[in-house]
């Protein structure tokens, strides 16, 4: 990602407003956070699915720039439309989908019982969908490039609907693993609840670095490099949630923020 940018000219500027940045950290985060869950709890699923989710933010994060250099050098255009393929369709892999199955796993690495395997399910036949999704997206990855329209764009098909669907799955999703959360929390030891307490830390975090782009729709793209504070967050809760007294930490985050925030 980083060779391919610098090959093709590009500016910071460049760099992070083309998501290429966030791409790259909010990949590092999962797959390092993934490997060291990996190493210390060998177990525990959620280091396995962090490292894919990791992959798919980097795949994307590599082919944005790469995708430009192979067509300034004028490659097959086969090759060009399939790496825009891949670029489409990997990082939905990451954050909207596999992210959620971590959740839903988290902090044990197990279903909180035998009745949620089918949202487990659900959310894998989602992350299928959302790649299937922007694989066939008809929109070239670089303005005015033909040759940079998906290998497997499908211009006919009712992508407004798809979309609108997509959106309904994964709010759905979100509720679901928020109350399989909530649950753990309300039935867990006092072990589990301060581990899902390092969680919510790093989600206040989130939310109000991206406040503006929650309320307005758009603010500074910097401020999503906050989302690597989850993946930090877990994988700290699943190997050294001692590491801090998380309960005088959160609440020392609330009074402050509320101060000042008013």
């Amino acid at each position: 990602s980083v060779a391919a940018s610098i090959a093709v000219d590009w500016t910071w500027s460049d760099y992070v407003s083309s998501y290429t940045l966030t791409n790259t950290v909010i990949g590092l985060a999962l797959a390092l956070c993934g490997m060291m869950i990996g190493w210390f709890r060998p177990r525990n699923t959620v280091g396995v699915i962090f490292l894919i989710a990791g992959l798919g933010h980097l795949v994307s994060a590599a082919l944005t720039p790469l995708s430009l250099l192979a067509l300034e050098a004028g490659a097959p255009q086969t090759l060009t439309r399939l790496m825009a393929a891949v670029f489409l369709g990997a990082w939905w892999i990451g954050l909207p989908s596999l992210f959620m199955l971590a959740l839903l796993l988290f902090p044990d690495g197990r279903l909180p019982s035998p009745r949620w395997r089918v949202v487990a399910w659900l959310i894998v036949a989602y992350a299928a969908f959302s790649v299937v999704l922007g694989v066939i997206d008809p929109l070239p990855t670089a303005p005015g490039e033909p040759a940079a329209i998906s290998l497997f764009a499908a211009p006919t098909a009712p992508h407004a609907a798809l979309g609108v669907i997509n959106a309904i799955v994964s709010l759905a999703i979100v509720i679901l693993v928020v109350g399989s959360l909530v649950l753990r929390y309300a039935r867990g030891d006092e072990r589990m609840r301060r581990q899902l307490l390092w969680l919510i830390l790093a989600v206040l975090a989130m939310l109000v670095l991206n406040l503006q782009r929650w309320v307005t729709g758009d603010g500074p793209v910097l401020l999503l490099l906050s989302a690597g504070l989850l993946p930090i967050a877990i994988a700290i809760a699943i190997v050294r949630y001692q590491l801090l007294d998380i309960r005088v930490v959160l609440s020392r985050a609330l009074l402050y923020g509320v101060l000042i925030g008013v």
